[in-house]
């Protein structure tokens, strides 16, 4: 029952986030972003983590150092210089 319960909870969040992406011009790489037009709002996230019993995990991009606010120099060359190694990952 779970399992039926997530996955439509998966399926109505998708949907939402599609329909207001609607007609936004996508990203190069066809993802989306925190700060796009297509990123879920934090309300949304709220209601979508209460259809899956408080289960969703937030996480922070691996590479957020080498970005925009939160750029850092130092992090972003060591992440660069071993962006290939698999205990990184």
């Amino acid at each position: 029952m779970f399992r039926i319960k997530s996955a439509l909870a998966v399926l109505a969040f998708a949907a939402t986030v599609s329909s207001r992406s609607i007609g936004t011009k996508p990203s190069s790489d066809c993802r989306c972003f925190p700060g796009d037009d297509c990123w879920p709002t934090a309300e949304e996230w709220t209601q979508f983590n209460s259809t899956i019993d408080g289960k969703l995990i937030r996480t922070v991009p691996l590479a957020t150092p080498c970005h925009g606010d939160n750029y850092d120099n130092a992090t972003c060359t060591e992440l660069q210089n071993s962006w290939t190694d698999p205990e990184l990952q």
